[in-house]
């Protein structure tokens, strides 16, 4: 309920408000305050010209606000306090005083970062390097032996193909693109060949990393900025991801495998370049849109670690919407990541087996022989899919090269699907087995009913708040559904590559996932009818829902 006085959310139980101690009984009617416009343009304490929109006055730091006081029914629907009363200004959202105080836990964040992807570097450092030698036939190392042997001197070693930075760049859901060229003249042949592959891989597992640096920021920035409104907290965080993304914009500059080799004698010569580079505008954005979103969290967790983005609701217009759309993916996400993870560890071994005959791109060796961290590695990759198709969205491996393509779809309820130069009659008869021997479709049709009772809740508690909405619901759907189809794209795997090797050019297109224009029209309908449904369920049981 709302306190009639200020407008402060308050639990339903309360007897009275927890900001300025307004009875919240059952009298008719209560007095409410009221700020009332100031019509004067000077400060009546030192004369000092003012504006209307200022709070006290800049010349002696006198308060200029004025509250008045009308009658209000204990029944009128009252307008959640926003504290700041000037009009919002996106123009005002930085400052010098602002980034001032954002420097620091942008910087320790960024650090800190930076620290926990160094200690899960060691952990996924094959994956690049199996996808490098599978796209163009041969890694680096075995590139460089071969010329060695051919022209008869020894070149230096190249690095890993997947460095510490690389790990910095996919926590941020970052993916490289990588460039090889290579000329060889000499007496006997010329040779020439390029190739150019861009993969798009995240363990989803990793976005915990900057999640948890940035989340921690917010706390900081709040000790020392301690105003509650949504003006100063999106300031605050704005110039934590302005800073935060800079820096990793800039660290991606030196990121990735560079091995280069120039030489030439007596009229013969050898060029070898591999290069790696990740998009300049793409890192600068999803860096501030970490920022933003993960500090802000931390800044509502500040104010009430049990109520995070409860706090929207005396912050912004539908700001219940928006949190109850937040919480509705949180806990259907996370919910559902524990079951996979408890299952997947009871199962690990059989998983094990059956993941090194199926070589699943992602799953090295290394992960599969710790059984705890296979099982969280797997576990938040499988949920991010399933969450994904729970929402009417089929999840399709698609594949194209050698002038073949297919495709393979797999949805809740209607099965597999083929189209094109598919697998091998007996291999997809091997999954259609498969499937309903283990009864997968059968958990995935009882799975659905995870988030459509959450989006029931949620669509309850906004009726129950009395603040449902065709607009609210609208509201909800929005925010939950890109929630979905952010995970949805973190879990996608893709693959394109175009190569000449001398014997002509050869493109390949590999891509495992689901649709995220599809996930997102699907998870939108979905929450605003499971969301509707739960507002008129209100009618019927009326506070009776926990």
């Amino acid at each position: 309920m709302f306190c009639t006085t200020c407008g402060e959310s308050n639990p339903d139980y309360s007897n009275y408000c927890s900001h300025d101690g307004t009875a919240l009984g059952n009298s008719s009617s209560l007095q409410q305050l009221q700020l009332v416009n100031n019509e004067t343009n000077f400060c009546p304490e030192c004369g000092e010209g003012t504006n209307k929109i200022d709070n006290y006055c800049k010349s002696c730091g006198n308060s200029l606000l004025k509250f008045g006081t009308t009658k209000i029914s204990m029944n009128e629907k009252v307008t959640p306090r926003i504290l700041n009363s000037r009009t919002f200004s996106f123009t005002s959202l930085l400052s010098k005083d602002t980034l001032r105080k954002a420097l620091i836990p942008a910087i320790a964040a960024f650090i800190l970062m930076l620290l926990l992807n160094l200690l899960v570097y060691t952990t996924n450092t094959n994956f690049y390097e199996d996808i490098f030698e599978e796209s163009f036939g041969f890694t680096p190392e075995e590139a460089a032996e071969n010329m060695a042997d051919e022209s008869g001197f020894k070149f230096k070693e190249p690095g890993a193909i997947f460095g510490f930075s690389d790990t910095v760049m996919m926590s941020h859901t970052l993916s490289p693109s990588y460039t090889l060229d290579m000329e060889s003249n000499n007496s006997y042949e010329d040779y020439k060949g390029s190739g150019e592959l861009s993969l798009s891989f995240t363990y989803v597992l990793f976005i915990i990393i900057p999640l948890l640096c940035l989340f921690l920021s917010g706390i900081v920035y709040r000790k020392n900025h301690t105003d509650i409104s949504i003006q100063s907290f999106l300031s605050g965080a704005v110039g934590i991801a302005l800073i935060y993304s800079l820096l990793l914009t800039f660290l991606s500059l030196f990121s990735g495998f560079d091995y280069k080799i120039k030489h030439s004698e007596s009229g013969e010569s050898l060029n070898l370049a591999i290069t790696t580079a990740y998009p300049f505008f793409q890192t600068f954005f999803k860096g501030l849109l970490f920022g933003i979103v993960f500090s802000m969290l931390g800044m509502l967790f500040s104010i009430n670690y049990r109520q995070i983005t409860k706090q929207l609701e005396s912050l912004i217009p539908y700001g219940n919407a928006v949190h109850q759309g937040f919480s509705a993916f949180i806990r259907g996400f996370v919910t559902l990541t524990i079951v996979m993870v408890a299952i997947l560890i009871s199962k690990i071994n059989d998983a094990k087996e059956m993941l090194s005959v199926l070589d699943v791109p992602g799953v090295s060796q290394q992960i599969l022989e710790k059984t705890t961290l296979a099982a969280c590695y797997l576990g938040v990759q499988l949920s991010s899919i399933v969450y994904s198709m729970l929402h009417f969205t089929p999840l399709s491996l698609k594949g194209e090269g050698d002038g073949e393509s297919g495709e393979i779809s797999f949805s809740v309820f209607s099965g597999f699907s083929t189209d094109g130069d598919v697998m091998e009659g007996g291999d997809l008869s091997y999954l259609d087995l498969f499937f309903s021997f283990t009864n997968i479709d059968l958990y995935l049709k009882l799975a659905m009913i995870l988030p459509i009772l959450l989006l029931i809740f949620a669509g309850y508690s906004m009726a129950k708040s009395k603040q449902s909405s065709f607009v609210s619901l609208a509201v909800l759907s929005l925010v939950y559904s890109l929630f979905v189809s952010a995970i949805a794209s973190f879990s996608a795997i893709s693959l394109n590559g175009l190569f000449d090797m001398g014997d002509g050019e050869n493109a390949i297109t590999f891509s495992l996932g689901v649709s995220v224009v599809q996930v997102f029209i699907g998870s939108f309908i979905l929450s605003y009818i499971a969301g509707f449904a739960g507002s008129y369920l209100n009618k019927f049981f009326p506070g009776s829902l926990k």
